[in-house]
């Protein structure tokens, strides 16, 4: 078996199955807040656009490093990593899009 078959692309749901943690109480459960991803919701187009473009960015090094990887262990890392950034970059669009098709139900409603 190798390595690399270790990292599959992912898929929604894949999730699903994870054991699910009991919170140690009810403020605990209510206090999950994400000020970053909440904060980059709120910006402008011009804003995330940037942001998304340092994206970008990144994962051209990330991948100009995979590249160059002079192992196996490296290779995987990397990948891990640009991975991580795919399924990040993946979820962000879809909480955009939603973002979106609630500001348009708002100004249908008007």
């Amino acid at each position: 078996m190798n390595k690399n078959d270790d990292l599959k692309p992912f898929k929604i749901g894949d999730m699903m199955y994870k054991p699910k943690r009991e919170p140690t109480s009810k403020k605990e459960e209510l206090k999950l807040s994400f000020p970053f991803l909440e904060k980059l919701l709120e910006m402008g187009e011009e804003e995330v656009n940037a942001f998304l473009k340092r994206c970008e960015n990144t994962c051209i090094n990330l991948d100009n490093m995979l590249k160059k990887a002079k192992d196996e262990d490296d290779t995987l890392y990397f990948q891990s990593i640009l991975t991580a950034y795919g399924h990040s970059l993946y979820l962000f669009n879809q909480l955009l899009e939603e973002k979106f098709k609630r500001a348009e139900e708002k100004e249908e409603e008007k």
